[in-house]
């Protein structure tokens, strides 16, 4: 399945060679609510295509730009497909932090602890990152020896404070970016700003940075560079299967907090929630290296 994904980085060099990954494509052949980029339309029809072409894997695919996809009739598993992850920055620097974010689940109407594989691209690290249930949390270096995969470890677990760095999903820590490529980033930042940047910022924490890619912030997580991405499930939910997956194979955990009748929220781990309907259509969610600093946020946040 990491094939998949090492396909769609190629198709996005090929693209940023030929200078067209942040160009749109024609609206009338995408699904998504967003404007296509070339960057998302393309990695899509990547992975899309490895499937048809290197498996008989009958697999739904729940896509971003492509919308529902079948690989084979009658579909035993359920796949979650984001073309690029970031697309609001792709459109200005097509050396953009985001990428490819790809989940396979098996099952059709899965738990999050029923996806089996989780992934992503990101080109400007020159990275694929892949893990595996139970088989743990992989990166393969794109300008080097690609068959050659690099198992990640655990993130280490630092004392929780105010100097601790999170990244957190509002666009007023954005770098650049292209406004109306991304449906609905003033409602997202309006309710991450709400949950979490004003809470933390008034409770003393000094490092909060951000990204507009999930993907990104991820992998900054995953890499030990933040202890934790405060955002939300929002969309079609196609970062968040990815995200668990690789998380959940060095330690992380992902926390959500719905609506209470209370003016705190419950705040609970997703891991029995089905992805279908969980968290729709915006739900806060803290992405943690481990479990403990996930409920410190809570703490903090809930004051």
């Amino acid at each position: 399945m990491s094939s998949a994904l090492i396909q769609a980085y190629d198709v996005q060099e090929s693209l940023i060679r030929r200078e067209t990954i942040g160009e749109f494509v024609d609206p009338k052949i995408t699904s998504g609510k967003d404007k296509s980029l070339e960057g998302d339309w393309y990695s899509e029809e990547a992975v899309l295509n490895w499937y048809r072409q290197n498996t008989n894997l009958p697999i739904i695919f729940y896509s971003e730009e492509h919308g529902v996809v079948e690989t084979f009739s009658n579909p035993e598993l359920l796949a979650v497909l984001d073309g690029w992850d970031g697309s609001s920055k792709l459109k200005v620097n097509s050396n953009a932090d985001g990428g490819t974010m790809l989940a396979v689940a098996e099952a059709l109407d899965p738990k999050y602890s029923d996806f089996v594989f989780g992934g992503a691209t990101e080109h400007s690290r020159g990275l694929v990152v892949y893990a595996e249930k139970d088989w743990g949390l992989w990166k393969v270096e794109m300008q080097g020896h690609r068959e050659t995969a690099v198992k990640i470890s655990p993130i280490e677990r630092k004392k929780f404070s105010h100097q601790t760095r999170i990244h957190v999903d509002d666009e007023q820590f954005y770098e650049n970016y292209a406004r109306g490529v991304t449906s609905g980033l003033d409602t997202i930042a309006g309710l991450v700003r709400k949950t979490f940047s004003g809470k933390l910022k008034k409770s003393g924490f000094e490092n909060l940075t951000g990204k507009n890619s999930s993907s990104s912030m991820c992998l900054d997580l995953i890499l030990g560079n933040v202890a934790a991405v405060c955002g939300v499930i929002a969309k079609g939910v196609f970062e968040p299967p990815a995200e668990y997956v690789m998380l959940r194979e060095i330690g992380g955990v992902l926390i959500a907090g719905t609506e209470s009748e209370n003016e705190k929220r419950n705040w609970q781990l997703i891991d029995n929630e089905k992805w279908l309907e969980f968290g729709r259509p915006l739900t806060p969610l803290i992405r943690a290296a481990n479990e403990e600093i996930g409920w410190k946020i809570v703490e903090e946040i809930e004051r």
